[in-house]
């Protein structure tokens, strides 16, 4: 009887993984900012191995037509961690906004720009959410797009282009110490970077193709640039990359009804062919995230099919493509325009979604919202 049952929950496994490593939502919509009046819009997410995770976004504020930039660190059971920050009061109101990375320890890095736009800034926040050690410039020669990625130690990379198209990248120590600014690429734009185990890192940019090169965790080239998508260069949409616990990567490219990617082994070498991720319609951005055994997360925005607005959709993924369960909606209001939407997964496969909501189809102003999801 006990072999009996074994060998029923094999063929279990095999026949309907989706049901057995699908994803459900933990409780419902978390309303991450305070301010209800006025608009709160474009978060970004950062999240570390124990589920923590940090976002960041622009709020208004109708005393004086500005913008600030905010933060919030949220415990594993998604209780906050920290009070509602004021990282800076000269923040645009643009996508291009901030890049945050948060450490195991649960103290987080945010980078910002400046009022002027051209400078980027890294402020340290402990646990707790107070100012940690001084800030430090990233760059003067920023253009509003730029990343940044962490293995959780403290250290961070940063990546940017510049004022020109060109590319470059920056390495920060657990002890804020600035490595030298790289250039990467004198042509690039859009960059992406994710950071792995021992800090060594990779960059995915665009120049007239989708192209990548890895760096060793002092920032020194590693390797030749590779091409990742011949003459994709020019496609709409952004890139994401992300690396799992062996080091190997996934690179993602386009929107539209498909999404694209390569999964390459830690040494740059091609796994398989090229993914294609069918999104039901992205109407908006999308973002990925990626677990430590190589399974991956993609969330979108989409159109509200039969109605006025669009929603926030999530779906995992193997690491070969194939989905790990079903397409799922990560808002609970439906109407009104959902979108906006960033990723962040823990060690144990669990993920979070932010997004900014318009609760409806009327001129209205939008709030900032979170979910978390949980294996089954």
């Amino acid at each position: 009887m006990k072999t009996f049952r074994v060998l029923s929950l094999a063929v279990l496994f095999l026949a309907v993984p989706s049901l057995l490593f699908a994803q459900r939502p933990v409780d419902g919509e978390l309303r991450v900012n305070l301010n209800t009046v006025d608009a709160q819009l474009f978060p970004h997410l950062a999240t570390n191995r124990s589920g923590e995770f940090v976002v960041t976004w622009v709020g208004a504020h109708s005393l004086d037509d500005g913008f600030s930039l905010y933060a919030v660190r949220f415990n594993a059971n998604g209780t906050p961690g920290t009070g509602e920050i004021v990282v800076s009061n000269q923040a645009f109101n643009q996508p291009g906004n901030s890049a945050v990375a948060l450490m195991d320890d649960g103290s987080f890095v945010v980078v910002f720009a400046d009022a002027a736009g051209g400078t980027l800034t890294a402020r340290w926040y402990t646990p707790g959410g107070s100012p940690e050690g001084e800030d430090a410039v990233v760059t003067h020669n920023a253009s509003p797009d730029f990343a940044v990625s962490t293995d959780g130690d403290g250290g961070f990379v940063a990546v940017w282009e510049g004022s020109k198209a060109s590319v470059f990248a920056r390495v920060f120590s657990p002890a804020h110490a600035a490595g030298p600014e790289t250039l990467v690429d004198a042509g690039g734009k859009d960059p992406a970077v994710a950071v792995g185990p021992q800090g060594a890192f990779v960059v995915a940019w665009k120049n007239g193709s989708v192209v990548a090169r890895r760096f060793t965790s002092a920032g020194a080239v590693s390797g030749r640039r590779f091409t990742v998508a011949p003459g994709a260069g020019n496609v709409a949409g952004p890139l994401h990359v992300a690396k799992d616990g062996t080091g190997n990567f996934l690179i993602l490219w386009g929107g539209g009804p498909t999404v694209h990617g390569q999964r390459y082994a830690s040494n740059a070498t091609r796994i398989g062919s090229i993914l294609s991720l069918s999104t039901a319609g992205v109407a908006g951005g999308y973002d990925m995230a990626m677990g430590g055994k190589g399974n991956f997360v993609l969330v979108w925005e989409a159109p509200d099919a039969g109605a006025v607005g669009t929603n926030v959709l999530v779906r995992r993924y193997n690491p070969d493509g194939s989905p790990l369960g079903p397409q799922l909606r990560a808002n609970i209001h439906a109407k009104g325009f959902q979108g906006f939407p960033h990723v962040g997964i823990g060690a144990d496969g669990g993920f979070v979604v932010v997004w900014q909501s318009q609760p409806d189809t009327a001129v209205r102003d939008t709030d900032i919202f979170a979910r978390q999801f949980e294996l089954n």
